[in-house]
């Protein structure tokens, strides 16, 4: 399931269960652990890591309103997502998790193109682009 999960067309097409296919690791981590119980002095140091790793991603994360510009032909968004008291060079080749609620509940990650000076200092500058070719309820579209 993960192998299928993990193809380009399937990842396009649904990154629902693209996702949801990844996270069944938690589940074979608990039969493991169950039908050997030595295997949780393997498992453990991994999920300290994996703990501290969600609790400081949970920490540092925000949320904004972000402006969205669309293209004429409506094949490219470009998001500006406004953070200040950071500059530049930090922010370009960094990721965001952006999420449209109208279309999905699920975040979904874009790579930060570049950056601008904002009125409330520097914005990330983030590029979508239509990847359903213009089907209704892409992020492009709507």
């Amino acid at each position: 399931l993960l192998g299928l999960a993990s193809f380009y067309a399937v990842r396009r097409k649904s990154y629902a269960f693209f996702m949801a296919a990844h996270q069944l690791h938690f589940l074979w981590w608990l039969f493991a652990v169950l039908h050997w119980p030595g295997m949780l002095s393997f498992v453990a140091p991994a999920l300290v890591f994996f703990i501290a790793d969600t609790a400081r991603r949970r920490v540092s994360e925000s949320t904004a309103r972000c402006a969205v510009a669309t293209t004429p032909d409506e094949k490219l968004a470009t998001v500006v997502i406004p953070f200040p008291g950071y500059t530049s060079k930090q922010l370009t080749g960094g990721v965001v998790r952006l999420r449209r609620t109208d279309i999905s509940l699920m975040w979904h990650p874009m790579t930060i193109a570049g950056a601008t000076k904002g009125p409330d200092g520097s914005a990330a500058v983030v590029h979508v682009f239509d990847a359903r070719d213009g089907q209704e309820g892409t992020w492009t579209r709507r």
